[in-house]
């Protein structure tokens, strides 16, 4: 819709407009769990990019059991700060760490960023806003084929 309105109000040729209303980007198939805090607006520019790109689930909480996960392949969280966030890397369940066992693509993303993270070794807060790039090589990174748990579980 914006695109349209923009070579609308930038009264652009037919060739100009058919550029401008080609995707950035071909959609993913596949499902993303989108964590987002709950005081964030339900219309976010970063669920409406994500959904130009993959299927998104959104929920307010992250993943409670290895049984949610069987359809998604990748997650998604956007929190208002990095300090004691129920939607940091650290929150995830063990049984979902353990599903996880390290295939599935994760960005964590927040609002503002305090102190430092206790783990070195797993993903790091991403201060929002994101860019599109930044969204599109998420994607990128996801499996494209057979969600990696269920290889893991069978």
């Amino acid at each position: 819709m914006i695109s349209a309105l923009t070579g609308t109000l930038a009264r652009l040729g037919p060739r100009e407009e058919a550029a401008l209303l080609v995707p950035q980007t071909n959609p993913v198939d596949g499902r993303v769990w989108l964590a987002r805090d709950s005081s964030f607006s339900t219309f976010d520019p970063v669920t409406a990019a994500l959904e130009s790109m993959v299927r998104v689930d959104v929920r307010d909480r992250l993943p409670l059991a290895p049984q949610e996960w069987t359809d998604h392949r990748g997650l998604v969280t956007i929190s208002k700060t990095s300090a004691n966030s129920a939607l940091s890397p650290a929150q995830l369940p063990k049984a979902i760490t353990a599903a996880m066992n390290g295939n599935v693509p994760f960005l964590w993303t927040v609002a503002r960023t305090e102190g430092e993270t206790k783990d070195d070794a797993g993903p790091k807060p991403t201060p929002l806003p994101l860019s599109l790039t930044d969204l599109t090589e998420f994607v990128k990174t996801l499996p494209s084929r057979q969600n990696p748990l269920r290889k893991a579980s069978a």
